[in-house]
């Protein structure tokens, strides 16, 4: 899911600069312009890719030959929901980076310790095994960080999450 998350964030990440020199121009119309198809490729991009390895994947695996078998297929949803998330949390607090400030570092920082004591506890209280691994940054991302930043993102750009991403912004 890491190749799929970094191949599908290539349709924004490489307009970066431009995102950062029209926020540096206020340039709010153009920016929710070129970014908003940007951010529907990218998330068209890494459904399809999500799925492509939830039903593929496994068959994949034993025509290749690789003595490997991946996680059961509920894990493996799990995983991809996680990738999903954290793509848009990278997306959306980027786009926040661009105003020269990083209020998400510390929730972030905050998040990942939790997801660690929350995976070790999962381990040795419950029967999840490998699932405590998979389960738990799932969870403490969702707790905070996978939906509060995308709404910060958005309001950072003069719009809400809704509005930013089911009306397509007229380019000037």
């Amino acid at each position: 899911m890491n190749s799929v998350q970094s191949v599908s964030g290539v349709w924004v990440n490489s307009q970066w600069p431009l995102i950062f020199q029209l926020r540096a121009r206020k340039d709010l119309p153009l920016l929710k312009g070129d970014d908003w198809p940007r951010v529907w490729l990218q998330t068209t991009f890494y459904i399809a890719g999500a799925a492509a390895v939830i039903l593929i994947g496994p068959t994949a695996l034993k025509w290749l030959g690789t003595n490997k078998q991946m996680v059961d297929q509920s894990w493996v949803v799990l995983i991809a929901m996680n990738g999903f998330f954290e793509g848009q949390f990278l997306t959306w607090g980027t786009l926040i980076a661009t105003e020269n400030r990083l209020p998400y570092l510390w929730p972030a920082v905050a998040a990942n310790i939790g997801s660690l004591i929350l995976a070790v506890t999962l381990l040795y209280t419950t029967s999840l095994g490998v699932g405590a691994l998979i389960l738990a940054p799932l969870l403490a991302g969702l707790i905070f960080n996978y939906w509060h930043w995308p709404l910060e993102g958005a309001k950072s750009i003069n719009a809400s999450l809704g509005q930013f991403l089911f009306t397509r912004p007229q380019r000037s």
